[in-house]
């Protein structure tokens, strides 16, 4: 297995496993204790990263193994992402219930990192939607787990970074829709306690939410809520503007997102929203996905490229913890275009090391300077102190001590992890 080191966000994995017999035998045979297991590389921190040492890539094992039109039960190998499920599913009106904000993700990374989305007050985490998942481990044996059956090693799966196995197969509830069109309400906030109380005020209304907040300028804190729901009504189900995507793949490494330009683009992305129409219509990849229209979008980061950071805050203390942290914002003088809002609420059992609890989960772009791995940790140090957590996909400054703090139940984990498996992050962590 080869890797393009010379990444910009996340790497370029040039072949992978064709069948399980080839995993088996790496798994057993070879790069004992030095393995991992590569999905599509769309997470923002070391878990999907194995410096000098194999990653091997379940692309290839992408088939869909059963799809009931009229139940909705998919059971999938695990390479297969959420946009070739699409593919097939939404012909028949069933979307994947629980995804992220991309389609470019696997099955299996779904797992691995318990994915959420924009309807996590309504439908929870990843794990909420899944049946069993089969895990084939160094002894050899290929284990079926589900809440009845191998519960403990099924509950450590999620979230468990792609350490407790290799996960082979996941069998899912797709969601049965009328419509692939969203009826979307925007409303502007002040603060992130405005966002937070509109997002109560709303949650049994909408199934989906997700803010955007303004983190440069003298406006910090403001920005724009988005609700939405699947139409209950058949519409012109084609949309021929989701075939126009902007392809930066081949665009200069130039830093478009700067100290300058940031704030210019969160001063029109304002207006456009503020002077735009408050209900519309909108396809639902539009909806969920808005990044998946612009391809190689990170290279606007230019060379230097860029961290995403998403961490949970309890909501009794917002106010102190919003002072302070565009105080460090300011102190650091980094901005960040993309600030997205999320309130988790009726939380639901999940993983050992799932990330989702009740609180505001809040995701942070910054563009990688001099100054910005002094950042994130000083904002490791104020999210531990009110008491919150960082997601281990998307935190690539975490090391075993805020581990251990955000992540209590680590402990237990280890039990579970599969002594052939590996990654950056299992060495910093674990």
């Amino acid at each position: 297995m080869k890797i393009n080191n010379k990444y910009l966000f996340w790497p370029f994995v040039s072949n992978g496993f064709s069948d399980f017999h080839e995993i088996t035998d790496e798994l057993q045979t070879k790069n004992k204790k030095t393995l991992l297991i590569h999905g599509n590389g769309r997470s923002y921190s070391h878990c999907c990263l194995n410096d000098d040492k194999p990653l091997l890539s379940m692309r290839k094992i992408n088939k869909i193994i059963l799809f009931n039109k009229n139940t909705g039960e998919l059971r999938a190998q695990a390479g297969i992402t959420i946009k070739e499920i699409h593919d097939v599913v939404t012909k028949y009106f069933w979307v994947v219930n629980i995804s992220p904000g991309t389609q470019y993700v696997t099955l299996g990374g779904c797992v691995a990192n318990d994915i959420h989305g924009k309807n996590y007050h309504s439908a929870g985490s990843f794990i909420q939607s899944v049946n069993y998942i089969k895990i084939l481990r160094s002894d050899g044996k290929e284990y079926l787990c589900s809440r009845k059956n191998n519960k403990s090693l099924f509950f450590a799966s999620f979230g468990g970074l792609g350490l407790t196995g290799v996960i082979t197969e996941v069998s899912i509830n797709l969601k049965k829709v009328s419509s692939l069109f969203m009826d979307v309400q925007k409303l502007p906030f002040d603060s992130m306690q405005d966002f937070v109380k509109l997002s109560k005020k709303f949650e049994d209304q909408y199934e989906y939410s997700v803010g955007w907040m303004d983190c440069v300028s003298k406006y910090m804190g403001r920005g724009f809520i988005f609700n939405s729901n699947f139409l209950k009504t058949k519409q012109n189900e084609t949309n021929k503007n989701l075939k126009t995507k902007i392809n930066l793949r081949h665009f200069p490494l130039i830093p478009v997102f700067n100290k300058f330009s940031i704030p210019v683009f969160n001063y029109l992305y304002y207006l456009i929203n503020k002077l735009g129409k408050n209900k519309f219509i909108q396809h639902y990849v539009k909806n969920l996905y808005p990044l998946d229209a612009v391809l190689g979008w990170n290279r606007l980061y230019g060379t230097s490229g860029f961290f995403q950071l998403q961490f949970l805050i309890p909501v009794n203390n917002l106010q102190n913890f919003e002072v302070e942290f565009f105080n460090l914002l300011k102190k650091y003088n980094l901005t960040s275009f993309l600030v997205v809002l999320k309130l988790f609420t009726k939380f639901k059992k999940s993983g050992m090391l799932s990330f989702p609890k009740n609180g505001l989960s809040v995701a942070v772009d910054f563009r990688n300077n001099k100054h910005t791995p002094d950042l994130i940790r000083d904002l490791q140090l104020l999210i531990k102190s009110y008491k919150g957590r960082t997601y281990l996909a998307k935190d690539a400054f975490i090391d075993k001590k805020m581990f251990q703090n955000f992540y209590p139940e680590f402990n237990t984990f280890k039990k579970f992890m599969d002594v052939n498996l590996s990654s950056n992050m299992k060495r910093k962590i674990f």
